[in-house]
């Protein structure tokens, strides 16, 4: 025994010499092999600092949380992976998102590169790490990991696929998952995704450009909480807005802006059953139409409008009455 190729590691070195000895005799060879028989044998050992290996493992969860989270699973009949090669810098930044295995569907292979992108920035790398990684990511597509899936009717876990529940509520009649409606869904969720890469590249420069607490960024934080609401992704909706609302709320021409920022995140609220939250937004938003020229009269009517259906879903009539007899009064 020999080693053809050191480790760099002496006692790594040494310990491997020192483990095949303990081994002892090996089976007899087969009486094929006349001569004996040379065997080059790699051995991998990991990272013997603890501390090193921890700071490692940290980073791969994080990174494979912030990718988890920016999965979004296409409607699809069957079950699907697909691999992208996801390449990062030491500061987080994505060099690029490639697929190694496609799934064999255009949908998912999109799908997952989509993820790649839209979870940058990363972490950034710890300093056991080199100064470029790349990881092969599979993601899994499929019927099964819908949410819809996991619904029971009457205690009976649902099967895959959709279904349709008859107006009695006694039967279950299966839909076709693919049918026009629903491409069109898919089509109209993956742009607007796309607008939301856009969107948010749009908003890095701003803030590179102005900063973060500037006009330029609030308006660009709008867009990208408008986008997250049509994704359904409330929760990164709510911090752009709130992102959003001091630089407008400081600058006194910025009144049309405000209006309708104040009325966008109510909305948001209103959709997600958080009343509570949505009401001063409304009643801010009324106020200002009121006091503030060049906002738009259409816009403020609605405004006004969803502010009484909302003083009505919340039980304050009387209130709701006032804003009503206000809008008959308009010309």
């Amino acid at each position: 025994m020999n080693i053809k190729e050191p480790s760099g590691d002496q006692f790594f070195d040494d310990a491997t010499l020192e483990s095949m000895r303990a081994i002892g005799n090996l089976p007899p060879m087969p009486k094929a092999a006349i001569n004996g028989m040379t065997l080059d044998y790699t051995f991998h050992a990991g990272n013997r600092n603890q501390s090193k290996k921890a700071d490692n493992e940290a980073y791969i969860n994080a990174f494979s949380r912030k990718v988890n989270s920016c999965w979004r699973n296409p409607k699809v009949d069957r079950d699907y992976q697909v691999t992208v090669a996801i390449t990062v810098v030491k500061t987080g930044k994505l060099v690029k998102a490639e697929i190694t295995k496609s799934s064999g569907n255009r949908l998912v292979d999109e799908a997952g590169v989509k993820a790649a992108k839209r979870a940058e920035p990363y972490p950034p790398m710890p300093a056991t790490l080199s100064d470029k990684m790349t990881v092969n990511y599979t993601f899994q597509a499929g019927p099964g990991k819908d949410v819809v899936n996991k619904m029971q009717f009457n205690g009976v876990p649902l099967p895959q696929g959709d279904y349709q529940i008859s107006s009695s509520g006694a039967q279950l009649k299966p839909l076709d998952v693919d049918t026009a409606i629903n491409r069109k869904l898919q089509e109209r969720e993956a742009q607007a995704q796309d607008r939301m890469l856009v969107l948010k590249s749009r908003l890095a420069q701003e803030e590179s450009k102005y900063g973060a607490q500037s006009l330029q960024a609030a308006k660009a934080q709008h867009a990208v909480a408008n986008c997250a609401v049509e994704l359904h992704d409330y929760k990164e909706a709510e911090a752009a807005f709130k992102a959003a609302l001091p630089a407008v709320e400081a600058d006194p021409a910025q009144g049309a802006e405000l209006h309708l920022l104040l009325a966008d995140f109510a909305q948001m609220y209103a959709i997600t059953a958080r009343l509570r939250a949505a009401a001063p937004l409304l009643s801010r938003a009324c106020e200002l139409g009121k006091a503030t020229t060049g906002i738009d009269p259409a816009r403020h009517h609605k405004v006004m409008q969803d502010y009484a259906r909302l003083l009505y879903k919340m039980g304050r009539t009387t209130e709701g009455d006032g804003l009503y007899k206000e809008l008959r009064a308009k010309p």
